[in-house]
């Protein structure tokens, strides 16, 4: 199998996994068990963050590269009593796309298929727009509670990958942000041998991006005790609404990254940093950490 055909299976098994911010934790096993053999060391933190390191077998500095396993989508808020879903956005999830749209709804009990309800658009008011709601065809709140959908249920657009384009080069997906770096990530690991790195690669996976960006903070601190030069790279691949005259662009599918860090304590922006003073080592980060990091929902 090519780099290119992993590339694309690796995304698409990635982009499969619900896991919205603050919800992660089968994203997080997912990365977890496909890295834990070509890594040295492996841990998850407390909050969730994976960080993962492979060592070289020349000197050199210590580099992360680091993404995020979240994704944009929204949260049940209520259960009408005639078993409709409301709900809420979840990080920069649109509203706009959401009529008639084919969702996938995770509960308790596993994903139930829905479809964004609303009336016909020429007996809606502005106001009405707001107000669609997730019909999972259920009679009552009791039907929706027996299949595990309470408030908290994530909700994610029905959207798995597709080639699309001439040439079946380009993918339509949800959830490329930032599930299509993580897969780059992971079959950077299984390729890199000791003898191809000068000091020491850290992968941090990395939770909460959509909603907050302190989940790098804790990652950070967790590999930084290691002076070495700092440099901050912010990598993104930004979806467009056309094609470009001089540079044909994807239309659908997006993939960015938090960081790449070399890390050291300089390379941390002074608003994310917990003290003036750094620990030489690093500290456990628990949900009574004093760095207050943002974490995942507790695991289900």
């Amino acid at each position: 199998m090519t780099m290119k055909e992993r590339l694309r299976s690796r995304v698409a098994e990635l982009t499969s996994i619900i896991g919205v911010s603050g919800h992660e934790w089968d994203v997080a096993k997912y990365i977890f068990d496909a890295i834990k053999d070509d890594v040295d060391t492996i841990e998850q933190l407390p909050n969730g963050i994976i960080v993962a390191a492979k060592k070289g077998a020349h000197p050199g500095p210590r580099v992360m590269v680091s993404a995020h396993m979240d994704e944009v989508g929204y949260e049940v808020k209520s259960v009408s009593p005639q078993g409709y879903l409301y709900f809420d956005q979840i990080g920069g999830a649109t509203i706009a796309c959401l009529p008639g749209r084919r969702v996938l709804v995770k509960g308790e009990k596993g994903v139930v298929k829905g479809v964004v309800g609303i009336r016909a658009g020429h007996l809606l008011t502005p106001e009405q727009i707001a107000k669609a709601h997730v019909d999972i065809c259920v009679g009552s709140r009791e039907e929706a509670e027996a299949l595990g959908i309470h408030a908290g249920a994530q909700i994610v657009p029905d959207s798995p990958l597709e080639s699309i384009g001439p040439d079946g080069d380009y993918i339509c997906t949800r959830a490329a942000d930032c599930r299509a770096l993580c897969a780059v990530i992971i079959e950077t690991l299984k390729e890199l041998k000791a003898e191809d790195i000068h000091g020491e690669v850290v992968a941090a996976f990395n939770i909460i991006e959509e909603t907050t960006v302190k989940g790098i903070a804790a990652a950070s601190t967790a590999c930084s005790w290691i002076p070495s030069p700092a440099a901050m790279f912010p990598m993104s691949i930004s979806a467009r609404s056309c094609p470009l005259p001089s540079r044909r662009a994807p239309s659908c599918c997006t993939a960015s990254c938090s960081w790449v860090w070399a890390c050291a304590p300089a390379a941390i922006p002074s608003s994310l940093r917990p003290s003036a003073t750094r620990p030489k080592r690093p500290v456990p980060i628990t949900r009574n950490s004093p760095l207050t990091v943002p974490v995942m929902s507790p695991m289900p």
